[in-house]
């Protein structure tokens, strides 16, 4: 695992050049004189950079979980007993539960994310820029 978090490191640095690259030149200068990236490169060197993230986070808690050999320290990560009320099927329908939830609760963040670097990487905000409402309505007029 350290291997490939390792060349996901390496291959952000690639897709940030990728993104930066976008940026060069006069042709993607625009009326303000401003530099702008491509949108879906923003949204790939962004989504690259969660990807990596969570991948780290997940081998270090993982690190955290392995058991230990100091006596005074209880991380072994085992459940040792059950309440008198609970059962196992129970506690295994549970987290089963807790672990479908938190991967979808996890890819609606990644999906609204990504979609937050299309939205900044084409100004799209200044188009309907009276939030919470659009022009005065709920949804945009052309809906």
């Amino acid at each position: 695992r350290m291997w490939g978090l390792l060349a996901m490191g390496g291959t952000q640095g690639l897709v940030g050049w990728w993104m930066v690259k976008s940026g060069l030149g006069d042709d993607r200068r625009d009326d303000s004189n401003q530099i702008r990236v491509k949108p879906y490169r923003l949204a790939t060197h962004l989504g690259m950079a969660m990807a990596t993230y969570g991948a780290l986070l997940w081998t270090g808690l993982d690190i955290l979980s392995w058991p230990t050999t100091n006596k005074n320290c209880s991380n072994t990560g085992k459940i040792t007993s059950l309440p008198q009320t609970m059962n196992l099927a129970q506690v295994l329908q549970s987290v089963r539960r807790l672990k479908w939830a938190s991967a979808s609760v996890a890819g609606l963040t990644f999906v609204t994310v990504l979609s937050g670097a299309l939205v900044a990487g084409q100004d799209a905000g200044l188009a309907y820029n009276t939030w919470p409402r659009m022009e005065g309505g709920g949804v945009a007029h052309w809906i």
